[in-house]
């Protein structure tokens, strides 16, 4: 599995299966100026996205299969499982966060979300992730205090942060340094990241941090 962060919750996620060849994921691949860097439309077998609905552009070539609503979803043996945010009071807030099974592995993406704890029905899907996209610099989403809080409750192997300020992006964001510090686990960086199911962690939780 490859997985390669573009900024914000812009995920393309790389899945290899033996009947069906690679499949491609894209989660949220808006084309707009908040990136602060402009990305070339890729391929993607399917497309999630994590606000509910289709409120910008696509920066996609093909015909993919969109997905923007909780529910569950299974295209070239890759499954998705759409799991709604709750926001205050209980009432559904229109975003979307996904767990995604392939390979023989799991990962969950979380969005720009603002729940800052899962429900015991929500965490049915997130307890056994392998790999968790949590965002932390705050805003409008969690900031990094309650993002390594939530990272403790579902407990992944390896965790990546999203949806934060690097240098030269311009966003009102914090940096992921805040949310490093408040995890208190020594971030490994890299450009691109390769996960192999016989080399996650058993007995701890791996930080990568994904450059741009």
């Amino acid at each position: 599995m490859y997985i390669e962060w573009f900024g914000q919750t812009f995920i393309r996620l790389q899945m290899k299966s033996p009947q069906n060849g690679d499949s491609h994921l894209l989660i949220d691949p808006y084309q707009t100026k908040n990136f602060g860097m402009r990305q070339p439309k890729m391929d993607a077998d399917m497309v999630l996205l994590t606000g509910g609905e289709l409120d910008a552009k696509l920066n996609v070539q093909g015909e993919p299969f969109v997905i923007m609503h909780p529910g569950e979803y299974e295209a070239k043996q890759v499954f998705v499982y759409g799991v709604p945010e709750i926001g205050e009071n209980d009432v559904l807030t229109g975003r979307v966060m996904y767990v995604i099974e392939g390979e023989d592995m799991t990962l969950g993406h979380l969005g720009p979300i603002k729940q800052t704890q899962l429900t015991e029905a929500q965490l049915e899907y997130f307890e056994n992730v392998d790999v968790l996209l949590v965002p932390v610099g705050g805003g409008d989403s969690l900031n990094a205090k309650q993002a390594a809080r939530l990272v403790q409750q579902i407990d992944p192997r390896v965790v990546v942060p999203v949806y934060y300020a690097w240098k030269g992006s311009g966003l009102k964001l914090a940096s992921v340094d805040e949310f490093i510090k408040e995890l208190g686990v020594k971030a490994e960086r890299i450009d691109k990241l390769r996960v192999i199911k016989k080399e996650l962690p058993v007995d701890e939780t791996k930080l990568v941090v994904i450059d741009i």
